[in-house]
């Protein structure tokens, strides 16, 4: 066996050293400067979010501004290759107008008016032929060919028609009266 463990007289507590004034300045300072320290990073926190946030709206925004650049942009470039289309039809147009025109002009020269009169025969669908009739006329005068200028349609009735005033009997004739030839 083995002997009680001995006993040890109770520690008498260390007395209390009073705390003067810099003791106390400094623990005061000491608790202000943590809660200091942590209320700015309380706010640094805050900010950062704020910012954050900010920057990204601010990027959002750019990003829809952006795109709305770059439709404005095809839409104008779209545009522009609309008109340049439009322009080269356009300048087409005019230049084969241009050729007609000449054309035309340089055919006017040797074109002469001839007066006569020719009747416009039947087409096989029933209209008149008036170009067989100006080319008969511009033929008959010594050009080659030729194109009606001036027609008359009148209403040709025989006698017996007239008398009794009916029109059944009557027919519409078309007349060359004059033609351009050349």
């Amino acid at each position: 066996m083995q002997p009680p463990p001995q006993m040890q007289p109770p520690q008498a507590e260390a007395p209390r050293k009073r705390e003067g004034v810099l003791e106390a300045l400094g623990r005061w300072w000491e608790e202000s400067t943590r809660d200091f320290k942590a209320s700015i990073e309380q706010s640094n926190a805050k900010w950062r979010r704020s910012v954050e946030d900010t920057n990204a709206k601010l990027k959002a925004g750019i990003d829809e501004s952006n795109a709305k650049w770059r439709e404005l942009g095809r839409k104008t470039e779209q545009a522009a290759r609309d008109a340049a289309a439009a322009r080269k039809e356009a300048a087409d147009d005019f230049q084969k107008a241009q050729k007609d025109a000449a054309d035309a002009f340089k055919n006017l020269a040797n074109t002469r008016m001839v007066e006569g009169r020719q009747v416009c025969e039947p087409a096989p669908n029933g209209s008149p032929d008036c170009q067989a009739a100006a080319e008969i006329i511009c033929k008959a005068k010594g050009f080659e060919i030729g194109k009606s200028a001036d027609i008359t349609t009148t209403q040709k009735c025989s006698a017996r028609a007239l008398l009794r005033r009916d029109e059944s009997e009557c027919r519409t004739e078309t007349v060359v009266i004059k033609a351009a030839c050349q």
